[in-house]
C-alpha cells in the first residue's frame, strides 16, 4: 500500500484511514470527497470531465472499477463505493481538497 503524504492526510478522515487500512481487498468501503473549488466560471462549466477525470485515472492506476458512484454538482462531491486500493488512489488525486467515511451513524434522527 502506498504511503500518504503529510500534506494529504490533513485533509482525510482519520476514521477513513483506519477503514482503508484494516479492509480487506475485497471488502467496499464508501468515502465522501470533496473537488477542489474550481479557480473560474470556465472550469466549474467542466467539474463533470474532472470528476470523469479522476475515476479513469484511478481506475488505471488501482486496477479496480468502483461498485458505485454519485456526483452532486452543487456542492462539488464525490461519493464512491469501492475498496481500499480504489479510495486510496481517489485520495491522491490533486482535484480532491478532503475525504471522509460515509457511515451511517453519521445520520441522526431528530
Amino acid at each position: 500500500m502506498t504511503i500518504l503524504t503529510c500534506e494529504i492526510l490533513a485533509n482525510v478522515d482519520p476514521r477513513l484511514l483506519a477503514k482503508i487500512k484494516k479492509s480487506k481487498s475485497e471488502e467496499t468501503i464508501k468515502a465522501v470527497f470533496s473537488l477542489v473549488k474550481p479557480s473560474s466560471e470556465e472550469a466549474a462549466a467542466n467539474e463533470q470531465k474532472i470528476i470523469d477525470e479522476i475515476l479513469d485515472k484511478t481506475k488505471k492506476s488501482a486496477k479496480e472499477k468502483p461498485s458505485n458512484v454519485k456526483y452532486l454538482p452543487r456542492v462539488g462531491i464525490l461519493i464512491v463505493e469501492g475498496n481500499s486500493k480504489l479510495l486510496q488512489k481517489i485520495i491522491q488525486s490533486p482535484k480532491i481538497s478532503s475525504a471522509t467515511i460515509s457511515d451511517e451513524t453519521d445520520f441522526y434522527l431528530a
